[in-house]
């Protein structure tokens, strides 16, 4: 076992190497509820089937998440065909 004399911690942010430099902040990852809210404003919108791959959520949360962004105020468009239900946002809710 090491003793105290022997453990070097670094305290020094200029010496991290994971430090960013002086300035610099790091970006925020975006929020699943962006992600999704990118996702359907696409110009074709999005699959259920491509919202369950991208998230790995099952059908009905995937139908869960597109109502909550429905009941945020986007006016949200389900087209049903052969490939299954694609999900758009048509209307985005107006900035107050």
């Amino acid at each position: 076992m090491a003793s105290k004399s022997e453990i070097s911690i670094s305290t020094n942010a200029s010496t991290d190497q994971n430090a960013l430099p002086m300035g610099k902040t790091a970006k925020q990852p975006l929020t699943k509820k962006q992600r999704l809210q990118a996702l359907l404003r696409r110009k074709g919108g999005a699959s259920s089937d491509a919202l369950q791959k991208e998230f790995g959520w099952q059908p009905h949360t995937v139908r869960a998440a597109v109502s909550g962004v429905r009941k945020a105020g986007n006016t949200v468009v389900c087209v049903t065909g052969k490939s299954g239900s694609v999900y758009s946002i048509v209307a985005a809710k107006a900035a107050q």
